[in-house]
Formats: C-alpha cells, sequence, structure tokens
C-alpha cells in the first residue's frame, strides 16, 4: 500500500478517534459539573451528589478492567459502538420528578451510561496502537488530551443548556453519539491484536519499557488529584455564590490546560524519554495548584489552573504510553487496567473523601489533593533512579 495513502488513513483514524474520545468523555465529564443543579432539583445533600458521581466513575472504570481484555483476538470493533449508543441513557434524569426519591431512580439511567463509556475506552486504545507511523507519545497524547477536551467541555456544554432550557436541555447532547459512530465507520477502523514478537522488534520509537505494576502504581495518585479537583471545585464554587457555568468553565480551564501541556510534553518526551518528561511535569504544576487554592475565591484565579494543568495534569498521558510498552499483562489488559483501574481507584478514594469534605469542608480536602501529584511523580524518580542503577 502507498506509504502516503497509508499516512493519510492514520491521520483521519487518529481523528476519528480522537472524535469519538470526545464524544464519550463528554458524558463522562458533565455529572459533576452539573451536581449542584441535580442536588437543587432533587433535593439532596452533597454527599448524596459525590456518591451519584462516585457510581458513574465506579461503573465505568471497573467495568473497563472487566471487559478490557474480552475480543482480544478480533480486529473489528463491536463495543467501541455500541458503547456509543448507550452514552445517552443519562440524559434521561430530564424525565425524573422533582424529589428525593429521584436521586434513586437516577442510577440505572448512571449505571447504563457509565457500561458505555466503559466498553468504549479499551476499543479504542486498542485502536490507537493500530496507528504505527505516528510517534506513539503524540498519538497517546492527542486521543488522550481529546478525551480531556471532551470531558471538560461536556461539563460545561451541560451546565449552560441547563441554565437556559433547563433539564431537558440535555436531550440535545443524545446526538453526538451518531456523529462518532459515523467517523468510526468513515475511518475504516480496526483493533490491534496482541503482538507477542519480542518488544525490541516493534518498539521503533524507543519509549521507556518497564514492568507494567510500577507504572500502574504512578498512574493511580496521578489520577486522584484530576478526579477530586473536578468533582470538588465545583461544589466550592457553588458553596462561594458563583454560576453553575463558571463551575465548568474552571473544570474547562484545568483540562484545557492539560491539553496544551501534553503536546509539549509528547515533544519532550520524544527526546528525553517518557518517564523523566511525566515526572518533570507533575512537579511543575503542584505550586500553582496551591497558589490557585489560596486565591480560589477570585474569579481571576482560574487562569492558574490552566497552567497547573499544562504541568501535572498532562503527565498522565505519558504514563499511559509507558503502559502500552510496558513488560506484563497482554494490551487489553494493560489499557483496562492503566485506564479503568487508575480512574476506578481514583472515583473510590473521591467517594471516601466526600464525608470527609461535608464535616470538615471542601477546602481542606482540595489542599491535600495535590499532593497525589507528588506521590507520583516520587514513584517516576524511584523508577528513574532503578533504571539507570541498572
Amino acid at each position: 500500500m502507498n506509504n502516503n495513502y497509508e499516512k493519510k488513513l492514520q491521520l483521519a483514524q487518529l481523528f476519528a478517534l480522537s472524535f469519538a474520545h470526545i464524544i464519550i468523555d463528554v458524558f463522562a465529564g458533565l455529572l459533576a459539573v452539573i451536581m449542584p443543579a441535580i442536588q437543587k432539583r432533587f433535593a439532596i445533600s452533597m454527599v448524596m451528589g459525590i456518591t451519584l458521581v462516585s457510581v458513574l466513575n465506579i461503573t465505568c472504570n471497573f467495568v473497563q478492567v472487566a471487559t478490557g481484555h474480552l475480543r482480544e483476538d478480533k480486529r473489528k470493533p463491536l463495543f467501541l459502538p455500541v458503547g456509543l449508543l448507550l452514552l445517552s441513557f443519562i440524559c434521561l434524569i430530564a424525565i425524573l420528578p422533582q424529589n428525593p426519591l429521584s436521586a434513586w431512580l437516577c442510577i440505572p439511567f448512571i449505571i447504563i451510561t457509565a457500561c458505555g463509556i466503559a466498553v468504549s475506552h479499551p476499543e479504542s486504545l486498542r485502536a490507537l496502537h493500530t496507528i504505527n507511523i505516528l510517534p506513539p507519545s503524540m498519538t497517546s497524547s492527542v486521543f488522550l488530551t481529546a478525551g480531556y477536551f471532551g470531558y471538560a467541555i461536556g461539563g460545561y456544554i451541560a451546565a449552560f443548556l441547563i441554565v437556559e432550557f433547563g433539564f431537558n436541555g440535555l436531550y440535545l447532547l443524545a446526538i453526538l453519539p451518531f456523529a462518532a459512530i459515523f467517523s468510526i465507520w468513515l475511518a475504516k477502523i480496526r483493533l490491534a491484536v496482541e503482538d507477542h514478537r519480542e518488544p525490541d522488534q516493534y518498539n521503533d520509537y524507543n519509549v521507556d519499557r518497564i514492568g507494567f505494576v510500577p507504572v500502574m502504581l504512578m498512574a493511580i495518585p496521578a489520577t486522584i488529584a484530576p478526579m477530586v479537583l473536578c468533582a470538588m471545585l465545583p461544589q466550592k464554587l457553588n458553596q462561594l455564590g458563583f454560576e453553575l457555568t463558571f463551575g465548568g468553565f474552571t473544570v474547562l480551564m484545568l483540562v484545557s490546560g492539560s491539553i496544551l501541556g501534553a503536546f509539549f510534553w509528547s515533544y519532550i518526551a520524544h527526546k528525553k524519554g517518557e518517564l523523566l518528561s511525566a515526572v518533570i511535569a507533575l512537579l511543575f504544576g503542584i505550586p500553582f495548584l496551591y497558589i490557585y487554592l489560596f486565591h480560589v475565591e477570585s474569579k481571576a484565579a482560574v487562569w492558574l489552573l490552566f497552567v497547573a494543568g499544562f504541568g501535572s495534569g498532562s503527565a498522565y498521558p505519558l504514563i499511559v504510553t509507558l503502559a502500552r510498552y510496558a513488560k506484563g499483562f497482554t494490551l487489553g489488559q494493560r489499557m483496562g487496567f492503566i485506564v479503568g483501574g487508575a480512574w476506578g481507584t481514583a472515583s473510590i478514594v473521591l467517594w471516601l473523601l466526600s464525608p470527609v469534605a461535608a464535616g470538615c469542608g471542601i477546602l481542606p480536602v482540595l489542599f491535600i489533593t495535590p499532593l497525589s501529584y507528588l506521590v507520583s511523580a516520587l514513584i517516576g524518580i524511584a523508577l528513574l533512579w532503578k533504571i539507570r542503577k541498572k
């Protein structure tokens, strides 16, 4: 096949997969941002609200772990389009009556949407692995930051629709998954099958290759901070009297910084290595997070979150690249654990912190959150020391 045609096809596939990832994570990110409005609509507490967010996150992430290894010998996507079709069920919360019982009735809709998010991710990551002409640090960053963008913009769009049209405005979001399915079909997406050759035979880009378990240990704390920040910051801003859309804008700033930073650090990683670049990025953003938290009552301080995301928030795509080429487990299992396992664990941490936030206040919880980035960086430093010692 003509190499120029193959490159154009793979660029189209990267675009289609990234677009689908945007749509998937639009539905993953909207619930946390609009939760203050849901709490008001159904007259429920913050703990119950964060519990609903945790149901979404825990379900979608651990279902990923359970399904990530399925169909490993199949090249035609199935779970990806099916998962996209399930996303819109969360919009049906608009039909529920306005009373506290409805919060429990939300759970089936949330679980169905979570399963759609869950089964879509591993297959889209396997499809990403078929793109072998472009550098993996670049493809990982484009794909994952597209998901970040969807996560951020989903909350902002959902908040805007609720403010302008009420909860019925959420029905407009149900159109998006069909556009993603069409783009996947148009780009002729196929899935990668686990390559059993010796690693050095296919690692043409010299990605750092280390054991998967320490990579996983590095990923978990790197996901805890953004999980807690994206769920609890809108709650804190609502307490301070800011409008619902500003909570969405705040998450958008944090994630937008992560998007821009991921491209920058992927360029650095292509020269210096993913592991070292991830460690530097993690440490870079921590001071800006703390400066923002000291000035959280100021609207202008939101730009500090952009810088914090540019650093600490952009390290996770590099960790995923390490997981793609790590030693141990199959590709599907590695992708299921690094996405579902890491974010699922972060979801449990968020759920456990919700009563602490209710009792001690949200701000103290937010102040300890950046320390998880520091833990991830220290694990990375230990891995660098071990590699260099060898």
